[in-house]
């Protein structure tokens, strides 16, 4: 513990725990990989700032809703039956509520493909799991939003490090 750290060790434990369920083959070690780097990668760009640990928490569990079974096919029953639209971000967000997580965690998941909508301007616990997020999946995060953000600059330091993290990761 003293050796990786503390905060470290709880993002570890946390992954193990919610991906511990489903294929270990397949999707599961897919999202289990991208999940741990999105959370290493938000760690990175929130140190120093007050909402880190919600930061970090929040990237590792943006795609909770993926492993709900048959998650997709849910969604279009849903819109199908005029339930209206979701998709497993929001059904992730929801499944985070019931399970007791901060608010802040929520809000970070449910927005984190689109955190101007709650933030257009802030570079909150939200926009920290979008660039994570993206970053983790080869998307290209928004240089709009990130310049009113006020962090595009950092952006290729960003970058520098996923790579880093995609060679090192199994």
């Amino acid at each position: 513990v003293t050796g990786i750290g503390l905060e470290r060790l709880r993002v570890l434990v946390l992954i193990l725990e919610v991906f511990a369920k489903g294929d270990r083959q397949g999707a599961a070690v897919h999202l289990q990989r991208r999940a741990l780097m999105s959370a290493l990668l938000a760690e990175r760009i929130a140190v120093g700032r007050s909402f880190a640990r919600e930061a970090s928490t929040s990237a590792l569990l943006c795609d909770v809703g993926l492993l709900i079974p048959a998650i997709e096919a849910h969604c279009r029953r849903a819109e199908l039956r005029g339930e209206g639209t979701f998709t497993h971000v929001e059904a992730g967000a929801y499944l985070l509520g019931l399970w007791g997580l901060p608010n802040a965690i929520i809000e970070a998941v449910a927005f984190h493909r689109e955190p101007w909508r709650v933030h257009p301007r802030e570079f909150s616990a939200v926009g920290v799991a979008y660039v994570a997020s993206c970053l983790a999946r080869d998307v290209e995060p928004s240089g709009e939003y990130l310049t009113r953000c006020s962090v595009a600059g950092e952006l290729g330091n960003w970058k520098r490090y996923a790579a880093q993290l995609k060679e090192e990761l199994p």
